[in-house]
């Protein structure tokens, strides 16, 4: 450790002071540990930590409901030029509870351009979410078509979330069992998994099946961190009004 005597810094690295913000549960905490990193000089910050030290400044900013710091956060994340595919994803949905949804879409679109290949079948599936929001269903299955060519492990998502769209959209859907099947059968069922079952259920009239399956989904995030609530704020809202309706 450095010597403070010596320096002003208490750590001896700007990575030093990530890790350790990282670690800590009190938000106080992380956003000291995180601007004690950020002032180290400029030449001994690379840029991925710098962004990811802003990073814990935004996250922060979300556990405390702050959406204009939060997005302040989210604009040096992106200047710094580092993870550019994280940061612009992370500014998207904070624009996107802004009920800034034209500008969450651009940054969501230059997430899905900068991602690494093994990411980009995520950023277009989250693309596709932000159309469907905006019940642009053309431009919904235009991203999940793209987010199809990259998929893997997250394929039968997308493909049953693609299902839901069309069927939202008014559009016949075929092999809908198949579809079901697929995606309760993979490692995608849980968590947003259960969400596009139950409201695939819900579009076909079948209340008692998309009651299991919504149960499910608020169950697994009743807990979730403020990020995670902060993306899902929609569909968890959705998904409560179904079950006050229907659930006995």
């Amino acid at each position: 450790m450095v010597s403070i005597e010596n320096s002003s810094f208490l750590f001896e690295s700007p990575e030093e002071c990530l890790w350790r913000a990282t670690q800590a549960s009190d938000m106080q905490v992380r956003v000291g540990l995180a601007r004690e990193g950020l002032s180290f000089p400029e030449d001994e910050l690379r840029p991925s930590t710098k962004m990811l030290l802003f990073r814990q400044l935004y996250l922060a900013a979300i556990h405390e409901d702050d959406l204009e710091s939060a997005l302040m956060h989210a604009d040096e994340m992106v200047a710094s030029e580092a993870m550019r595919d994280t940061a612009y994803h992370d500014r998207s949905r904070v624009l996107f509870a802004m009920h800034r949804l034209a500008e969450a879409v651009r940054d969501q679109r230059a997430a899905a351009r900068r991602a690494p290949v093994t990411r980009r079948s995520f950023h277009y599936w989250c693309l596709a979410t932000l159309h469907q929001h905006a019940e642009d269903w053309e431009a919904a299955l235009a991203a999940f078509e793209k987010g199809l060519r990259w998929a893997k492990r997250d394929r039968a998502l997308l493909e049953a979330h693609r299902a839901l769209v069309g069927l939202e959209s008014g559009a016949p859907v075929g092999n809908l069992r198949d579809v079901v099947e697929g995606l309760l059968s993979s490692p995608n069922r849980e968590g947003y998994g259960r969400y596009v079952v139950g409201r695939l259920y819900e579009e076909v009239g079948d209340h008692r099946s998309a009651v299991v399956h919504l149960r499910a989904f608020l169950h697994r995030n009743a807990s979730a961190d403020p990020a995670k609530v902060l993306t899902l704020r929609r569909e968890l809202a959705r998904a409560r009004r179904f079950m006050t309706r229907y659930a006995s």
